[in-house]
């Protein structure tokens, strides 16, 4: 599940940003409902959570064509306002 991996490393990138540690994926999706990153979709996100959780599988996250690059440049964009 690469790119399930690579849609959670956007919730644990922000997540270490902001607290200057690491913590578990469910923690770090959880805080980003709680910052709403302008531009990012949470959804793909929190698929790729639940398909972790044996909730979903890892087609349900791919069916969403999820465009990693405008993930990763509203994750960015959202990073270089903060402190």
């Amino acid at each position: 599940m690469q790119s399930g991996n690579r849609v959670i490393s956007i919730a644990r990138l922000i997540y270490s940003w902001d607290n200057l540690r690491m913590d578990s994926n469910d923690r770090a999706v959880a805080y980003l409902h709680q910052v709403q990153p302008q531009g990012l979709d949470l959804q793909p996100i929190d698929m790729a959570l639940a398909c972790r959780q044996e909730k979903c599988s890892a087609e349900d996250v791919f069916s969403l064509g999820t465009d990693l690059v405008r993930q990763y440049e509203a994750a960015v964009a959202f990073l270089a306002t903060r402190p």
